[in-house]
């Protein structure tokens, strides 16, 4: 047998024994959204609310009478869509809806939607930065996911500084450079999200947990270690102060080793020894050499934090690339966004 029938038998083994569940969320690259978007209308029969896309089964009569049920997979899922006035008792099981979006190119009665249309003519947007194409009786989209709006307590009365949940300010407050060399533009455009961690619920490494701009929570566990819960993926780091010169660094690992100190209203965060092969989801390669830098400067009211990362990498980048992002001290519980079942 040569190696190439080899290989062939080895890939057809993986596919056999990776399970159904492993392929339940997608990447968005099987939806072509260079194509006008089309409307997909029937009967609803389930709906799956879970991040980090929320599905939906519907049942749809074809001209010639036929039946058959498409699965639906919105853009977001309870995580996004809460905040935005998206919930889950809005989609009732055996009415009519119509939904806007792509036909997978992969796979066979699949749909990517961005907007739901539902019985009652209330408009439902799937996708944070979409808007409304239907009706002006909407809730969801790029309007309502801008929390500038939204009731921000005393924070100069509390006095939390930075050990609160932040909430990302919504549509607009975030900026990224991301300056990928030719190599590593090409290894994304080859990107199968068969193998991809995040596609197959798998915890990713950094800094792909700091990428989406999702809650990040801080607790101060004591004067030397404070702890950051990010929420992609419940992901937990722990930043060490005060750390001695001679000081012998752990081992590697997918989260690194993350050193920080204040000046002023502003964290330093520095992270280096990170053990994880990607630097996003489309599986972007970095190096074992790969630094983070990140500051989180407070403002004096205590009300916004101002978040800065830059990654240092020449096997991803021309340059240091760079994501910015605004985030508030809204009163809400600090949420997660990962893999789950909820049905």
């Amino acid at each position: 047998m040569n190696k190439y029938l080899r290989i062939f038998y080895k890939l057809l083994l993986l596919l056999l024994i990776i399970p159904s569940t492993a392929l339940s969320h997608h990447s968005r690259a099987e939806f072509n959204q260079r194509l006008a978007p089309v409307e997909l209308e029937g009967i609803l029969t389930k709906v799956y609310w879970r991040n980090p896309h929320t599905e939906f089964d519907l049942l749809v009569v074809n001209a010639d009478g036929s039946e058959v049920t498409w699965k639906v997979e919105a853009w977001g899922g309870p995580t996004t869509f809460s905040p935005q006035g998206v919930e889950r008792d809005m989609f009732v099981v055996g009415e009519r809806i119509k939904f806007l979006g792509w036909v997978s190119s992969r796979q066979e009665r699949f749909f990517g939607s961005t907007n739901a249309l539902l019985e009652s003519g209330l408009e439902t947007v799937l996708h944070f930065t979409a808007d409304p194409v239907w009706s002006d009786n909407y809730v969801g989209g790029t309007e309502k996911a801008i929390r500038f709006g939204d009731i921000i307590p005393d924070t100069e009365e509390q006095n939390l500084g930075i050990f609160r949940n932040w909430v990302y300010a919504g549509t607009g407050q975030q900026t990224r450079d991301w300056p990928y060399t030719a190599e590593t533009q090409e290894i994304r455009l080859q990107f199968d999200p068969l193998y991809s961690d995040v596609d197959n619920c798998r915890a990713p490494g950094m800094p792909v947990p700091m990428n989406p701009p999702l809650d990040n929570e801080f607790i101060e566990i004591d004067d030397n270690t404070i702890q950051l819960n990010a929420g992609y993926f419940s992901t937990t780091r722990y930043i060490h102060l005060n750390v001695p010169d001679n000081q012998t660094p752990p081992e590697p690992s997918p989260l690194g080793y993350s050193v920080g100190h204040w000046e002023g209203n502003t964290l330093h965060i520095e992270t280096t020894r990170i053990n994880y092969p990607y630097f996003d989801v489309r599986m972007a390669p970095q190096s074992k050499n790969v630094r983070v830098l990140e500051t989180y400067t407070l403002s004096e009211d205590q009300s916004r934090l101002d978040y800065k990362y830059t990654v240092i990498d020449h096997i991803t980048f021309t340059r240091p690339a760079t994501l910015t992002r605004v985030y508030l001290a809204i009163d809400e519980p600090y949420k997660t966004y990962g893999c789950d079942d909820q049905v």
